[in-house]
């Protein structure tokens, strides 16, 4: 009796007996807080004659039906995936969940997320984490938020979070599957529009450029400056002073660049720039990027900045916030848009840092050539072979191997070596490389990974640069 439902049902929780099979049903809806007169929680509670069949029916109430373990895992991966940016690890802020907190970086998406899975809004949640999307870049959100006023969450996730959350190439498929979800990508396209829209925009001023007589070299400039401004210049006392700033940026190294209108400058600034309210005192900058800082529940400092230290630090006030006497008397300011700060600034910290230790060796360096096909260019008569470099900084290294798809019209490998920089404190978690490698082998590439320290000592000995194996050696 119940052989094909039992059949089935075993064979999507790996169990083999009906105890088994029931224990772990109990475990895998616990999370949904159901009520004890619940169809399904019935037929589970029975210890005999539980109708199979109507397990599996009331299961196909939820996502994906009937997989419920599948949606289990991506109602977790939903809640979980995004912290690839954040300075803490998967599994390291239980067991005491009144004192743990989750740095989302896409709130509002894990919202709807739950909503969608649980077929209603948990307690407070929507409006808290919608709330806390329009905060600089993410939010630290307690972890008893995502409990629902229920334990079996917070029993379910450290078992997952060690098992499978932590091997990230394990997880593909789910933020694959969460990414398509129609809700999913509504606020999604909410949150990529402004980066999406300025970038856009820098295009096509520079086909514009090029239709009105600047020469390529003068295009390439163009784009180039911009991009070095939106990676150096945060925040601004007013919109002029972001207006002169960039006009300043144009001119320095070609004065043909007065021709560029007025209007392009306008278009860029008004889409990348958002406006702050202030209270008329000095400005906290943080010490490490010179964005400004804010302020979480426990009136803590915080910082965009990607290097955990950094974080603890100015957090426990260890680093000291720069308080910025020019905002004094202001009743607002100027700042870039938050995802501008995560897609562009931040990003733009690293580029710079790889150009400078390029120079500082003899290098000849290009930033951002053919429109940011790579990130940095690098020349030096004693190496065979150019550098190419793109700077990143993802948390998740099996992600950020899977999404990265070479160096473009620089993938010659007898004219370049391509190179993947990362910050010191990526390298310093466990695995890094290999979990990187893991998701190199879906794009059929081997792609050298850096840290910032052992790029520097590379750079220093252009003459040793012939192959990819080398620098795989000396790293």
């Amino acid at each position: 009796m119940y052989t094909k439902e039992l059949n089935q049902l075993n064979s999507w929780f790996d169990v083999k007996s009906q105890n088994e099979l029931r224990d772990v049903c109990r475990a895998f809806i616990s999370p949904l807080g159901l009520e004890s007169s619940d169809p399904l929680l019935e037929q589970l509670d029975l210890k005999t004659d539980t109708n199979w069949s109507i397990v599996l029916d009331e299961l196909g109430r939820f996502p994906e039906p009937p997989a419920i373990r599948q949606s289990l895992m991506r109602y977790l991966t939903g809640i979980l995936a995004f912290m690839r940016r954040s300075g803490d690890p998967c599994g390291d802020w239980l067991p005491d969940p009144s004192k743990a907190y989750l740095m989302m970086q896409r709130p509002a998406e894990n919202a709807a997320w739950l909503n969608l899975f649980l077929k209603k809004p948990l307690p407070e949640i929507p409006a808290v984490w919608t709330n806390s999307a329009t905060l600089p870049l993410s939010e630290w959100l307690p972890l008893e938020f995502l409990v629902g006023g229920g334990n079996g969450l917070e029993e379910l996730i450290p078992v997952l979070s060690h098992v499978l959350l932590v091997e990230n190439q394990q997880l593909q498929p789910d933020l694959d599957y969460l990414l398509r979800l129609p809700i999913i990508q509504g606020f999604s396209n909410l949150r990529d529009q402004v980066e999406e829209e300025v970038y856009q925009t820098l295009q096509a001023q520079c086909d514009a450029l090029s239709s009105e007589g600047l020469t390529a070299e003068q295009v390439e400039h163009y784009y180039t400056q911009v991009r070095l401004f939106f990676s150096s210049n945060p925040v601004f006392t007013s919109w002029q002073d972001a207006d002169c700033a960039l006009k300043a940026s144009l001119l320095d190294g070609d004065l043909a660049l007065i021709v560029v209108p007025a209007e392009y400058r306008r278009r860029l600034l008004n889409k990348a720039l958002v406006q702050v309210p202030h209270g008329g005192s000095k400005l906290a900058l943080c010490p490490s990027t010179g964005a400004p800082l804010w302020r979480n529940s426990q009136h803590q400092w915080q910082t965009v900045c990607r290097d955990p230290q950094i974080k603890q630090k100015v957090a426990a006030e260890i680093l000291l916030p720069k308080m910025d006497e020019s905002y004094i008397n202001l009743t607002d300011y100027y700042q870039l848009h938050p995802q501008i700060i995560r897609d562009w600034f931040l990003p733009g910290q690293l580029e710079l840092k790889i150009a400078e230790a390029a120079e500082e060796s003899g290098w000849t360096v290009t930033l951002w050539p053919k429109r940011d096909q790579v990130d940095v260019l690098c020349k030096h008569p004693d190496s065979r072979l150019s550098l190419v470099i793109d700077g990143k900084d993802w948390r998740n290294a099996y992600l950020l191997g899977r999404s990265f798809k070479g160096f473009k019209s620089y993938s010659d490998p007898s004219l370049y070596l391509g190179l993947v920089v990362v910050p010191d404190y990526q390298l310093a978690q466990p695995k890094y490389k290999e979990r990187f490698r893991g998701g190199q082998a879906h794009q059929g590439l081997k792609t050298p990974l850096l840290d910032l320290k052992t790029f520097r000592k590379l750079v220093k000995q252009p003459a040793i640069i012939n192959t990819a194996m080398e620098v795989e050696e000396m790293a």
